[in-house]
């Protein structure tokens, strides 16, 4: 979930290495569907960075923003 101004937390993940992946979850519109985003923001799983998260630790940086 986001707040108002669309920033968000997660919180108590384990170490490891993830995919962060953004979808809507809006109504489907198939003549204009909202695409998959992955961090850095490409629509290319291929071209999409590992988050690497240690114990304890506070990561930034991940904003994502979908196409208007």
């Amino acid at each position: 979930c986001t707040n108002a101004d669309g920033a968000y937390t997660i919180k108590d993940m384990p170490p490891g290495s993830y995919l962060i992946v953004v979808e809507s979850r809006g109504p489907f519109n198939t003549t204009s569907p909202v695409p998959k985003l992955f961090v850095p923001g490409t629509e290319d799983e291929e071209k999409a960075q590992v988050a690497v998260i240690g114990a304890g630790q506070h990561l930034t940086g991940f904003d994502l923003r979908f196409p208007q």
